[in-house]
């Protein structure tokens, strides 16, 4: 992300810019975490849509030559052109009452027209939008930075940073959570965690994430972290609907 003011990159976690030591808003920063976790996804779910793309237009392929097989895409033979009408019939003379009477006792009923029958017509009305969601949505895995051994029973707590109305988590036994937070225009919600074994410290997920380092890069993260306060934004969705928060926990020394 480039700095407002001299556009120099910046990462995703600096406080402030490198070159003309401008701050950053809490804003600016979490509108960086969010890109830097969305591009994360993006570049994690672009080989599954790639290859559902292909999968799909297999299928397709495979599905058209079964019906030209088949006989369902034959083309309809061209319509027949109209006949010529002949001339009216001159009008035949009216009978007389005795043979009218003796057509009636020999002619047979006229068979009964049935109509031609055009199939139901369909009533299916169409599907309403979907409505957007009410809440925020954010889930996650809590861990173990050094050992990466998921935090079963850890605590989440998710604090509103103007009003102070907090929203609760729990981590089931493979460390994950999920809670639903109410929708904010402004702030955002301070988390904190306890667990049992572990300082309240705690560091956000990264790019690369932690599991993919060395246990001496993350021992080396760790080591930092107790040298220096940590700082945390407060969560803020600004367009998504549901974020995945994950937290690597620092284990008491």
């Amino acid at each position: 992300m480039e700095c407002p003011a001299c556009h120099a990159e910046m990462g995703p976690n600096d406080g402030q810019c490198p070159i003309c030591l401008r701050p950053r808003s809490r804003r600016e920063l979490m509108e960086s975490l969010n890109k830097d976790r969305r591009d994360e996804d993006a570049r994690r779910r672009k080989p599954y849509q790639i290859l559902g793309a292909i999968v799909l237009v297999l299928a397709l392929g495979y599905g058209f030559k079964q019906a030209q097989r088949m006989g369902f895409l034959k083309s309809a033979p061209p319509p027949e052109p109209p006949k010529p009408q002949a001339a009216a019939p001159a009008p035949a003379p009216a009978p007389s009452i005795p043979s009218i009477m003796a057509n009636q006792a020999t002619s047979t009923p006229a068979p009964a027209v049935t109509p031609a029958y055009n199939g139901p017509k369909s009533s299916t009305a169409a599907a309403p939008a979907e409505e957007a969601p009410a809440d925020w949505l954010v889930n996650g895995a809590v861990y173990d930075l050094i050992s990466l051994k998921p935090a079963a029973g850890a605590r989440l707590v998710f604090e509103n940073h103007f009003s102070g109305e907090q929203f609760k988590a729990k981590c089931d036994a493979r460390g994950r959570y999920k809670v639903h937070l109410p929708k904010l225009t402004d702030g955002g919600y301070a988390v904190s965690v306890s667990a049992k074994g572990y300082r309240g410290d705690y560091l956000e997920e990264g790019s690369p994430p932690f599991a993919n380092r060395t246990q001496a890069g993350r021992e080396e993260a760790a080591a930092d972290a107790a040298q220096s306060a940590v700082l945390h934004v407060p969560i803020f969705l600004d367009k998504d609907a549901e974020l995945e928060y994950n937290l690597a926990l620092l284990p008491h020394e």
